[in-house]
């Protein structure tokens, strides 16, 4: 058994301990859903972990800088270690949303069709040259179909 933090070990199902007391630290959840371990070291200073940092950690090493972990299975309080993987930013957004964990997040175009002229366009981004409208100026609202800040160029689009 290896410590991490000086006083801790983790189990492999994502379990952290307490070496000295012998018991488990559950840990406590914060506003952004993570289950967090506070350390306390020898000069009374105490920090908040991110308890599947820790565990990650535990069994594969140091995180490098430009990485974090990802919970694969999108539950962000299953802490098994074969629940995590370390990848990048990207890769977990790529990831969050291939799960549906992202409103709204596709991987193909999506298809709209403006309701003044009926034309329907392949994508958004093609929506904007041919109505010749500025690039990104077309954005859906996640409750409704209709698109933002096209009101004033005299257009409204919706999902196909």
């Amino acid at each position: 058994m290896r410590l991490i933090y000086k006083n801790y070990y983790c189990t492999e199902d994502g379990k952290v301990f307490n070496y000295k007391r012998q018991k488990e630290v559950t840990g406590y959840l914060k506003d952004d859903r993570y289950l967090y371990i506070t350390i306390h070291s020898k000069s009374k200073k105490r920090r908040d972990v991110r308890k599947h940092r820790m565990v990650y950690e535990y069994f594969y090493g140091p995180i490098p800088d430009g990485y974090i972990i990802n919970h694969l299975d999108g539950n962000k309080t299953n802490n098994a270690i074969s629940n995590l993987e370390m990848t990048t930013p990207k890769g977990n957004a790529q990831h969050a949303g291939d799960i549906g964990l992202l409103d709204g997040w596709s991987r193909k175009p999506q298809k709209i069709r403006c309701i003044e002229t009926g034309e329907i366009f392949n994508s958004i981004r093609e929506a904007e040259r041919k109505m010749n409208l500025g690039r990104y100026s077309l954005r859906f609202n996640s409750k409704e179909n209709t698109r933002l800040n096209t009101r004033s160029k005299g257009f409204t689009f919706e999902k196909v």
